[in-house]
């Protein structure tokens, strides 16, 4: 499957809205960051605001209940656009985050070069902010449209995201697939192996030339699975099977299965991880 090529790099990530998701946010941050190019300012700046605006989403969207939580980001010419989006009840206030030490709605004003909130029609909120680059000029405000939570590609799993261009996988990819091992028990060495994974997929999605790129992450203990695509149907186990690190292990050769889902006329290639290391910690 391709796509119009486009130099905007853009990542859009859907969590749920537990806890544990604001480190993947942060994650998926840092991966972009690194990616794009992107200076500290905007990394400190966009780190501190998607954390204040995911927790008000953790902590008040949905009551006791787990819902939708939404990332847009998106690097333009002019600066960074991002979009923090939930389905729940609406605005009540942003709260600081885990360390209490933010002004939640103060801080996302200060910090964003421009603001704002919005409570949608149909139900939820939107925090919409912008950084702009130095130098850029101060007016417009880039338009939310085609950003929102609605999921274009039938892919469900715990972390569901999709990059563009396909030179930032290896990065988001990468940081996001960690940060899920960490929290379900990976031994370091097994983590240590997720970046030469991440690595060999997101240079077979390159040479496939997929864009936008959308995979998913489900994890339990010690156990990862991975999907990615999409691709036209046959061409999925063809990518695994060829798939290999810079140092030419291959894919095969480091994940426990692979696998193909089907998804209509398209395919996603599966990859499963286990981490059967013994710890060197409890």
């Amino acid at each position: 499957m391709t796509c119009e090529v486009t130099n905007t790099p853009m990542v859009r990530l859907l969590l749920p809205s537990r806890a544990e998701s604001l480190t993947l946010a942060r994650s998926m941050v840092a991966g972009l960051a690194e990616g794009a190019g992107l200076g500290e300012r905007h990394l400190n700046a966009m780190r501190t605001t998607i954390s204040e605006a995911s927790n008000n989403v953790v902590a008040h969207a949905y009551g006791d209940d787990s819902g939708p939580l939404s990332i847009s980001v998106a690097v333009l010419s002019g600066g960074v656009d991002v979009l923090v989006q939930d389905r729940g009840g609406g605005i009540r206030r942003v709260v600081p985050a885990s360390d209490r030490m933010g002004l939640g709605l103060a801080v996302i004003s200060s910090l964003a070069d421009r603001a704002e909130f919005v409570r949608r029609p149909g139900g939820g909120t939107e925090v919409h902010m912008f950084f702009r680059d130095v130098g850029a000029p101060e007016d417009g405000f880039p338009s939310s449209a085609g950003r929102h939570l609605d999921e274009p590609v039938a892919l469900g799993g715990d972390v569901v995201a999709s990059v563009s261009p396909a030179s930032l996988t290896a990065h988001v990819l990468g940081r996001l697939s960690r940060a899920v091992a960490s929290q379900s028990r990976f031994s370091v060495a097994r983590i240590s192996d997720l970046r030469e994974i991440t690595a060999a997929l997101a240079s077979s999605m390159v040479t496939a030339g997929i864009c936008p790129i959308w995979f998913s992450l489900d994890a339990s203990s010690r156990r990862l699975e991975l999907r990615i695509g999409p691709l036209d149907r046959g061409a999925a186990m063809q990518v695994g099977q060829t798939a290999a690190t810079p140092a030419g292990v291959s894919l095969a050769d480091l994940v426990d299965d692979l696998a193909v889902d089907q998804s209509g006329v398209h395919e996603f290639l599966r990859a499963v991880v286990i981490d059967k290391r013994e710890r060197n910690c409890p």
